[in-house]
């Protein structure tokens, strides 16, 4: 608490201000306009330049955001494996992108509904119904 208390407290405070913020500044204007996303919302109040611009620079910081989340890690994998940073960095952004995917979670959850179903069988089917 001592070390960090003030970052906790501010989180704790603004977490609840925005949730506030957005069900009941943001979200009503959202349904009286009847769109669903920010950039919809922009389109239609400023124009369909200002959506591209917008959209364009929420890409270029994600991507800056992800080269420093995979960098940072791929420093301290190289540091105690000795693996190259590019490979470091390859290895993190694959694995990443299984455990993200939504084809390993589909695989594993159908593979223990069927293993209690049938002991024998594997649908593969199933993963497209769920």
């Amino acid at each position: 608490m001592y070390l960090y208390g003030t970052q906790y407290i501010m989180s704790g405070l603004g977490i609840p201000v925005g949730g506030l913020l957005a069900a009941y500044g943001i979200l009503p204007v959202f349904y009286e306009m009847q769109v669903s996303t920010a950039y919809e919302y922009l389109e239609r109040r400023f124009g369909k330049t200002t959506r591209i611009v917008t959209a364009t620079l929420y890409t270029f910081q994600t991507i800056l955001y992800m080269g420093v989340v995979l960098y940072a890690p791929a420093l301290a994998l190289n540091a105690v494996t000795g693996l190259s940073t590019w490979a470091s960095i390859l290895t993190l952004a694959a694995i990443c992108m299984i455990y993200s995917s939504q084809i390993i979670d589909c695989e594993l959850s159908s593979d223990g509904v069927l293993r209690r179903v049938h002991p024998l069988g594997r649908n593969r089917p199933l993963c497209l119904v769920s």
